[in-house]
């Protein structure tokens, strides 16, 4: 589930940075236009730093997808 955490310093958790990087990964397949508003880098670096505890390689899975889009993106 994706819980903000109050009491960590005012954190998100992993779970929802790595929420947020999904759905903004969305809003890019669904609105090419606000590409120009969101870095595929940044995303995966996100993506990355936030994988937390990925027990069946859901989330590892997801990254290999961010990064071919990448690759996909740039051979256009």
């Amino acid at each position: 589930p994706v819980v903000w955490c109050p009491n960590n310093n005012d954190m998100p958790s992993e779970n929802f940075e790595f929420a947020a990087v999904v759905a903004q990964f969305g809003m890019i397949l669904k609105k090419p236009l606000i590409r120009t508003f969101i870095n595929l880098d940044d995303l995966i670096l996100r993506a990355k730093a936030n994988i937390g505890a990925d027990l069946h390689g859901r989330r590892t899975t997801f990254i290999k997808l961010l990064e071919s889009f990448k690759l996909t993106e740039s051979k256009k």
